[in-house]
C-alpha cells in the first residue's frame, strides 16, 4: 500500500533535488528502508540518545550537586557554627589550656634535643588551632548579631524585626516542650516508684506478726523497730513526691523559663558592647563563645537554683563529684599560665577528687572524711597563696575563689546527713532487704528489692542529664534565640527541602523526577530532618554531626536501593519478577561460596532431565 502511494504521487514527475544540487533520475522510488538503516542516520539516532541521557544525568548532577553543596554549608554550620556552643568549644579550651600548661613548664633554651625542639614548637603550633577552634565558635555569635541587628533595623524593624521574634517563639516553645519531656519521664519514674512503696510494700510488711514489726533494726548505724522504719520510709516517699512536684513539675519549669526569657532578653546589647568594644581585644574577643558569656550570669544563677532543687531529691557521690569537677574545670580556664603554683595544685585537686569518688567498703565513710580534710586544706592554701601573690585583679581574684570555695563546700557536705530523698529511701530499703526475721523470712524479697533499685536508679541517671541540660545548653540555646539565631535555623531547615525540590524540577519526564525523588529529594530532606531533630534535642555539635551522618548514609543507600528497584520495575513491568531477581541476588550475596555450586547442580539436573 505505501509502494502504491509512493506510484501514485504526482511530485514523482518533477526532479529530486539533494543537498548538493544533483538530481536523480526521474520517477525513481527511494528505498525509504535503507535510508532508515544508513550509517548515518543510526549515528544521528544513537547520538540523539546519548545526549537524552546526558542531559538526565546533568540534570540529576545538578540537582544533587545544588543540594549537596547546601549540604555540606549545613554540616559546617552545625559543627563550627552550632556545635562549638559548649560542646566542641569547651574542649578545645580543655586542650588548649592543658597545652598552655605543656609550654609554660618548658623553655625553648632548656631544650637541646632536636626532639625536644620538635616536641615543643608541636605544642605551640597545636594551641594556636585550638585557639583558632575556639574562635570558629564565634562566627556564630557574629552572624546570629548581625541578623538581629539587620532585621530590627529602624527602617524596616516593624516587619522584618516580627520575623525574628515569631521564629524565636516558635522555635523556643519547641525546645522548652523538648527540655520539659525529660522531666516528664522522670515525674512518670517517680510516681510508679512512690506506688510499689506505697501501694504494695508497706501493706505487705505490715501484714506482719506484731512480734516481727517490733523487731529492732540497725541500718548505718542507726537502730530503729521495723515499724518506725516502716514509718519513716513512707515520710521520705511522701518528700520525694512533693519536692519533684514543686520544682519540677510543668508550673515549676514555666516559672523558671519565664524568668529566665526576662534575664536573657538584654543579650543582644551585651553582644553588641563585646564585639564593638574597644577595650578587649581581638584574641580575648575570640577565647570564649560570646553568646555564652553574655548569658553567664543568667546561667549561673539559675544552676544554682536547679541544682539546689535537684540535692533534695538526689544527692549521691556521683552527682557531688560532677558538680566538683565542673567548678574545677570553670577555674582551670580562668587560670593564668603564668599562674605555676595553681596550675602545679590542679593536677593534685583532680587526685584528691578521684579519691573521693572512688572510696567504699566499710572503712568509706572514714577514708572520704580524710580525702575531704586534705581537699579543704588544698584548696585554702590555694586562695591564700593566690592572694599573696597578686597575679590577678580583684575581679578575677572573687571568681576564682568562688569555684574553689564551691568544690571546698561540696566536699564538706558529704560527710553531713546531706542525702536526696531517694538515697535516704534506698538505704532504708537495702537495709530491710539484707535483713531477716527470726524465721528465716526476708523482710524485703530479692525480686522487689532489685526492681525497686532499678528504677531508682534511673530516676537518679535522669535527673542528673535533665538537669545539666537546663542548666547548661538549654540556656545557651535560649540566649541565641535572644540574640538571632532563629531566621538562621529556619534557612538551615528550609535550604536542603529547596535543592531537593529543584533537582525534582528539573527533570523532564516522570521517570527522572521519581529517580531524582529518591535519589536526591528523600535522602536529603531526611538527612536534614534527623540535623534538625538533633539540633531541638540540643545534641553537641559532634553527637549531632555523627547522628545526621550516620542516618544521612542509611537514608541515600536506601534511595538509590529503591531508585534500583523502580528502574527495574520498568524495564520488566512485572513486580513478581523484580521481587524474585532481588531475593535471587540477595540469597547469592548471603552464600557467595555456595553460588556455584547451586548453579553447577541446576544445569546438572536440567542436563539429566534432557537425557
Amino acid at each position: 500500500m505505501f509502494q502504491n502511494s509512493l506510484n501514485n504521487n504526482i511530485f514523482n514527475e518533477f526532479p529530486i533535488y539533494t543537498l548538493d544540487g544533483s538530481t536523480v533520475e526521474k520517477n525513481k522510488v527511494l528505498n525509504v528502508k535503507s535510508m532508515l538503516e544508513s550509517e548515518d542516520i543510526i549515528a544521528l539516532t544513537q547520538n540523539k540518545k546519548e545526549t537524552e541521557k546526558s542531559s538526565t544525568k546533568k540534570k540529576i548532577i545538578f540537582g544533587s550537586t545544588v543540594a549537596s553543596s547546601i549540604a555540606t554549608v549545613g554540616i559546617v554550620s552545625l559543627l563550627v557554627f552550632q556545635g562549638m556552643k559548649g560542646g566542641s568549644h569547651t574542649k578545645f579550651a580543655k586542650i588548649s589550656k592543658k597545652l598552655e600548661e605543656a609550654i609554660s613548664k618548658q623553655s625553648d633554651k632548656g631544650i637541646k634535643t632536636f626532639s625536644g625542639k620538635i616536641s615543643f614548637y608541636g605544642k605551640k603550633t597545636a594551641k594556636k588551632i585550638m585557639d583558632g577552634l575556639q574562635g570558629a565558635a564565634n562566627f556564630s555569635a557574629i552572624r546570629d548579631w548581625f541578623i538581629n541587628g539587620a532585621f530590627k533595623n529602624r527602617f524596616t524593624g516593624k516587619l522584618t524585626g516580627r520575623i525574628v521574634d515569631v521564629t524565636a517563639t516558635a522555635e523556643g516553645k519547641i525546645i522548652s516542650k523538648t527540655m520539659y519531656g525529660q522531666y516528664k519521664k522522670i515525674g512518670h519514674s517517680i510516681d510508679d516508684f512512690s506506688s510499689l512503696i506505697r501501694n504494695y510494700l508497706i501493706p505487705d510488711i505490715s501484714q506482719f506478726d506484731d512480734v516481727y514489726r517490733a523487731q529492732e533494726i540497725t541500718i548505718k548505724g542507726i537502730t530503729r523497730t521495723l515499724d518506725e522504719w516502716m514509718a519513716l520510709l513512707g515520710e521520705h516517699v511522701k518528700s520525694l513526691t512533693l519536692t519533684f512536684n514543686e520544682n519540677f513539675s510543668l508550673g515549676a519549669f514555666k516559672l523558671r523559663l519565664k524568668k529566665r526569657a526576662e534575664m536573657l532578653a538584654d543579650i543582644p546589647q551585651k553582644l553588641t558592647q563585646r564585639i564593638m568594644s574597644k577595650d578587649v581585644t581581638l584574641s580575648e574577643k575570640l577565647s570564649t563563645y560570646l553568646t555564652e558569656e553574655a548569658a553567664s550570669s543568667v546561667k549561673e544563677r539559675m544552676a544554682n537554683q536547679i541544682y539546689k532543687s535537684k540535692k533534695a531529691i538526689s544527692n549521691n557521690i556521683t552527682s557531688m563529684f560532677n558538680n566538683m569537677s565542673v567548678n574545677l574545670d570553670s577555674y582551670t580556664k580562668f587560670v593564668k599560665s603564668s599562674d605555676a603554683n595553681a596550675l602545679a595544685t590542679i593536677d593534685k585537686i583532680k587526685d584528691l577528687l578521684m579519691q573521693f569518688k572512688s572510696c567504699s567498703g566499710v572503712e568509706e565513710a572514714a577514708q572520704r572524711l580524710k580525702v575531704t580534710k586534705e581537699l579543704a586544706s588544698t584548696i585554702d592554701d590555694l586562695i591564700n597563696k593566690t592572694i599573696q601573690d597578686g597575679l590577678y585583679n580583684p575581679k578575677e581574684l572573687e571568681q576564682l575563689k568562688k569555684y574553689l570555695e564551691s568544690i571546698r563546700n561540696l566536699a564538706m557536705s558529704s560527710g553531713q546527713n546531706s542525702k536526696g530523698s531517694l538515697e535516704e529511701i534506698m538505704t532504708i530499703l537495702k537495709g530491710l532487704h539484707e535483713s531477716v526475721l527470726p524465721d528465716g523470712k526476708k523482710i524485703i524479697t530479692d525480686s522487689n528489692y532489685h526492681q525497686l533499685s532499678k528504677i531508682s536508679k534511673r530516676i537518679s541517671s535522669r535527673l542528673e542529664k535533665a538537669t545539666e541540660l537546663e542548666a547548661g545548653e538549654f540556656v545557651v540555646k535560649l540566649a541565641e534565640l535572644s540574640a538571632g539565631a532563629s531566621i538562621w535555623d529556619m534557612f538551615t531547615i528550609a535550604a536542603p527541602i529547596a535543592a531537593g525540590g529543584v533537582a525534582v524540577a528539573k527533570s523532564d519526564s516522570k521517570d527522572e523526577r521519581v529517580s531524582a525523588t529518591l535519589t536526591t529529594g528523600i535522602p536529603l530532606a531526611g538527612t536534614f530532618a534527623t540535623f534538625v531533630y538533633g539540633m531541638l534535642k540540643m545534641f553537641s555539635g559532634g553527637k549531632n554531626l555523627m547522628f545526621g551522618a550516620v542516618t544521612g548514609a542509611v537514608i541515600s543507600k536506601f534511595g538509590n536501593y529503591a531508585d534500583k528497584l523502580y528502574k527495574d520495575y520498568r524495564n520488566t513491568g512485572s513486580i513478581t519478577t523484580v521481587v524474585k531477581d532481588e531475593c535471587t541476588h540477595i540469597v547469592s550475596d548471603l552464600t557467595p561460596k555456595y553460588a556455584k555450586q547451586i548453579a553447577e547442580e541446576k544445569q546438572l539436573i536440567k542436563t539429566e532431565e534432557k537425557v
